[in-house]
């Protein structure tokens, strides 16, 4: 498993969804080589994982063995809170931090909590970019995983991710909320490992 983190706004120049998702499909490609990988994105990072696969499509070397979107609404459906663009910062704070996005220590401190804010506002103009953009269906197994306490996401809609792709088409969830991932549950990592068709161990 590997991680990829775009870095903060204040870091580099604010790039489009687009380029953003090519230089991600062009990383991807580095890091994986000739090894069989997979595309894993949670919440706001599913809509970037499924733009990146699109994007390694006419790219060189062997595509993703599966998508793996996490906790979010297929492009074209509007999540439950997706005015959170729209949102003061005191009222974007308060509905972030309600649902568990905000670790603890940070919470305790708004102040700081503020600083922050202009990285999560861009992170849901991505979102909201790369979901109104013209929609190409992906030739690969697209699988779908899910909190059974997440309200965030409206879990009915979440099978219109089937739309998205013409290979098999797979919805698991697990026991949690929105941020179920956290910890890596043996029993996340186990429908992993099985979703990608990779040995066990």
């Amino acid at each position: 498993m590997c991680p990829i983190e775009i870095p903060p706004r204040a870091e580099v120049a604010r790039p489009h969804a687009t380029t953003l998702a090519e230089t991600l499909a062009r990383t991807v490609r580095e890091r994986s080589g000739d090894r069989p990988y997979g595309l894993l994105g949670h919440s706001m990072g599913a809509t970037l994982a499924f733009e990146t696969a699109r994007a390694l499509a006419p790219l060189p070397g062997p595509r993703p063995l599966c998508l793996v979107v996490s906790a979010c609404a297929a492009p074209g459906v509007a999540e439950p809170g997706a005015p959170h663009a729209l949102m003061g910062d005191d009222e974007l704070v308060r509905a972030i931090t309600s649902i568990g996005g905000v670790p603890e220590e940070l919470a305790r401190h708004p102040r700081m909590l503020r600083m922050h804010l202009g990285t999560l506002r861009w992170h849901l103009d991505l979102d909201r970019e790369l979901r109104a953009r013209p929609r190409t269906r992906l030739d690969l197994p697209l699988v779908v995983y899910v909190g059974a306490a997440d309200r965030q996401v409206d879990h009915a809609e979440l099978s219109v991710w089937r739309e998205h792709g013409t290979g098999p088409f797979t919805f698991r969830v697990f026991e949690g909320d929105h941020f179920y991932l956290q910890g890596a549950p043996a029993e996340v990592m186990t429908a992993l490992v099985d979703d990608l068709g990779a040995p066990a161990g």
